[in-house]
């Protein structure tokens, strides 16, 4: 019977997660998420579109640039930012259709909306691979250029190599490349790994499983770390609009909207890690608010009386009224122990009807 109360317990637990996870995904924490997604989606096809007319050369890119030749740069800028656009495209869409789901009450639509998220996650891990990949490799073509150029410099020969055009690019090195190569691709894998796991709790709560804390902790971790990094970017971002690290000979406006969409991007990515670490704590919490909510329905110990087989209690079994007369020693050493002056409940019964007579 306890193994019974037990299982009924723990159904009811998952049934309630269940019920609070959907409630949670229509929080003022996902909209916040589906809004800045949105927006980082709009503003990267707008810094895409900017990159490929103004010809701007992406230090990530270096490696694409030298093998594609000179002219080849808005071409290598539309097709890097489209893969992005697209994943964030679809990453917006799903994360509306499960903020739709938990809007509408619908356990079906949400858990669709997390299976696309999911996709979308492996279709980013893919990318991003590719993309530590061929920054990897910029950052050869960008030492190598940097080794060339102080060469020819130094030896003052022709050469017909332009090497510093690929020496520095876009205010980065290739030290400073491989460092933010490593440093983000780090961060961006972690991130898609624990925010993949993290769907799975997801969606295993909405299907009435049970799921552990650990990938909500890490969740949160990250979320935290990624709040971190892209604030200080978005200052940065906004200090190179005030004040431009490189200025020409003339005003530069590409550059100037380029770095606006810069300073709109990191804050809505800041927002979305902000949002996310609302969305985690929300999560955990409704499953700490499920267990609250069902353990006084099984706080009681549950007893149950004796039956026999019949269903019935168990009956006392009868009193002997009638005492053996054989001898023994014991019996003798009690009988004699037993106070005289104590009547038998028979006499006292007779005593009392002689009483009543009179």
């Amino acid at each position: 019977m306890q193994n019974f109360v037990t299982q009924k317990k723990e159904e009811m637990i998952k049934q309630k997660s269940s019920e609070y996870t959907l409630k949670n995904l229509s929080a003022k924490p996902m909209l916040i998420l589906v809004c800045s997604l949105g927006t980082l989606a709009l503003f990267t096809f707008v810094k895409i579109i900017i990159t490929a007319v103004s010809a701007e050369m992406n230090p990530f890119l270096t490696s694409v640039y030298f093998f594609a030749g000179e002219h080849a740069e808005p071409f290598i800028d539309s097709v890097a930012g489209l893969f992005i656009f697209v994943f964030l495209g679809f990453l917006t869409f799903s994360a509306f259709q499960i903020y739709n789901g938990g809007k509408k009450n619908d356990n079906k639509t949400a858990k669709a909306g997390l299976h696309m998220l999911k996709g979308t996650l492996i279709y980013a891990m893919i990318v991003l691979i590719v993309f530590i990949l061929v920054s990897l490799a910029s950052v050869s073509v960008m030492y190598q250029a940097a080794a060339i150029a102080r060469n020819v410099h130094e030896n003052d020969t022709a050469s017909t190599f332009d090497a510093a055009r690929y020496a520095s690019v876009g205010g980065m090195n290739s030290y400073s490349l491989f460092t933010c190569t490593v440093f983000f691709g780090i961060i961006l894998i972690a991130s898609i790994l624990i925010f993949s796991h993290f769907i799975s709790a997801v969606s295993k709560t909405l299907s009435g499983q049970s799921t552990g804390i650990a990938s909500s902790i890490a969740s949160m971790i990250i979320s935290c770390i990624g709040v971190f990094v892209f604030f200080l970017l978005f200052f940065k971002s906004l200090a190179d609009l005030v004040m431009p690290s490189e200025i020409g000979t003339t005003i530069q406006f590409a550059y100037v909207w380029g770095v606006i969409t810069d300073v709109i991007i990191t804050g809505a990515l800041t927002a979305s890690f902000g949002a996310l670490i609302f969305l985690v704590f929300r999560f955990q919490s409704g499953l700490q608010a499920a267990q609250r909510t069902i353990d006084p329905y099984f706080g009681s110990p549950y007893t149950y009386p004796p039956t026999t087989n019949q269903g019935r209690p168990p009956q006392q079994p009868p009193v002997t009224q009638h005492r053996s007369t054989v001898d023994s020693g014991s019996d003798s050493e009690e009988s004699s122990k037993k106070p005289q002056n104590d009547p038998e409940p028979s006499q006292n019964m007779e005593k009392g009807k002689e009483n009543k007579q009179q």
